[in-house]
């Protein structure tokens, strides 16, 4: 299985997220602290396999000596596969793929309404939306986790990005959360649209203004991260994303034989 970029390889962003230390060991980034230990299964060069992700998590535990393990891959050892807690697909998008025809009126129309620029404050609108958009859909726990540390995770060391769409009354009507700390990509984190300052395709728009600002920074890929829901896989796929890996997520209590002697 060739190697995949996945937005967990940004390690500021990791750390963001996280509030753990990164380190790698053989191409696979880690994240550690106090007793818990996540691992990203995707090695940055060469190929994945099960074998080679047993070794780095072996020679991971014993240096942190972790007793509570997570690890994302896309393919689960056997040992774990009884611990698995959630599976999903990774999307990307290339960031010169001309828009979809049925989206170019769209995304024009919202232009006209909307003013969009780029920030690094979460203010009280993006507290606002982010309260809006939790509260109406069901979201799994560990994307709950990702807007909750939104605020705190644009303090931290990763070069995040908010791409807001305002409307003429200056109310969010949209937002994007952004990862530029990848040298070749852009890591689309989460986003949100308000219904209650409804504009039609504010979110198209953003995409649209992601994709030009990705390509004016020398930027050739837009990892798009999971699918999550029905719902918004399909706005992905309606974009031009595509299938990049499969995702598991496993996790487990470390025996004494498994870690530090």
């Amino acid at each position: 299985m060739p190697q995949a970029v996945v937005p967990e390889h940004s390690r500021p962003l990791l750390e963001a997220l996280s509030g753990g230390t990164t380190f790698e060991v053989d191409s696979h980034v880690f994240s550690a602290a106090d007793d818990w230990l996540m691992a990203i299964g995707y090695p940055q060069e060469g190929e994945f396999s099960v074998e080679r992700l047993e070794a780095a998590l072996a020679e991971a535990v014993a240096r942190t000596g972790a007793s509570d393990c997570f690890v994302i891959a896309p393919e689960l050892p056997d040992r774990l596969k009884a611990q698995e807690l959630d599976s999903d697909v990774y999307y990307t998008l290339a960031a010169d793929a001309p828009a979809p025809s049925a989206l170019r009126r769209h995304v024009r129309k919202a232009r006209e309404v909307l003013h969009v620029d780029e920030t690094r404050e979460f203010t009280a609108e993006h507290r606002r939306l982010w309260t809006e958009f939790m509260g109406r859909l069901a979201l799994p726990p560990r994307i709950r986790q990702l807007y909750a540390g939104t605020a705190s995770a644009l303090r931290g060391p990763a070069d995040l990005r908010l791409l807001n769409a305002w409307d003429s009354e200056g109310q969010l009507a949209a937002c994007l959360v952004l990862d530029y700390s990848l040298p070749h990509h852009v890591g689309y984190i989460l986003g949100a649209h308000s219904k209650t300052h409804y504009v039609p395709h504010a979110p198209d728009l953003l995409f649209a203004e992601m994709k030009e600002r990705a390509l004016a920074e020398g930027r050739h890929t837009i990892l798009l991260g999971l699918g999550v829901n029905e719902g918004i896989t399909r706005f992905k796929l309606k974009w031009g994303g595509v299938k990049d890996a499969p995702y598991r997520l496993a996790s487990w209590e470390v025996e004494k034989s498994e870690g530090r002697e």
